[in-house]
């Protein structure tokens, strides 16, 4: 049912996922985010007492809440949303869990800089939050597919080859995902 739904999302991404790689794209970055929290969550209640770790990249759901709408299209936020997309988030190591601090805590949650960059750079981000559909289809013209009869069971994947160099000799190497 969530893999259906995932790939759902990837034919027809909702407003909220182009918010969230612009929020993404923003929090790798020291000075815009900044400026982001600064200008978004001024009127929150406790800015002032939250307003360093806010600015590190520390927040709470309503924190993320607001920002995410700060970076959409000005049409709205969905909240049903929000927290898939920040558990998405979580579950890749983009966004920490930092839940042990209690309900209680300024903040609960802290943006992986060093791994959201590493995303960027590579530009996968939208892979994260788009799915295995929104993958395939945008890679495929670049990765063959491999059909694989095992004990009478269809398999379907993708593959690729490369040569290496070794002591003069060529191997080929074949890798099935």
């Amino acid at each position: 049912m969530v893999a259906k739904l995932i790939d759902e999302l990837a034919r027809n991404p909702p407003q909220e996922i182009q918010a969230l790689i612009r929020l993404i794209g923003i929090a790798a970055h020291d000075a815009p985010y900044r400026d982001l929290v600064n200008k978004n969550l001024k009127n929150f209640p406790n800015f002032q007492a939250r307003k360093s770790l806010l600015e590190d990249g520390y927040f709470k759901e309503q924190d993320f809440l607001q920002l995410l709408s700060s970076c959409g299209d000005g049409k709205g936020t969905r909240t049903q949303m929000v927290m898939p997309l920040l558990n998405r988030l979580i579950e890749w190591g983009l966004v920490a869990d930092n839940a042990f601090f209690g309900d209680n805590a300024f903040v609960k949650y802290q943006w992986n800089k060093l791994r959201i960059t590493s995303f960027l750079k590579f530009r996968i981000t939208d892979n994260v939050l788009l799915g295995p559909a929104y993958v395939a289809q945008k890679y495929c013209s670049s990765v063959p597919a491999v059909f694989i009869e095992k004990k009478k069971d269809m398999f379907t994947g993708t593959c690729f080859l490369a040569t290496v160099i070794l002591k003069n000799t060529y191997w080929l190497q074949q890798s099935i995902m």
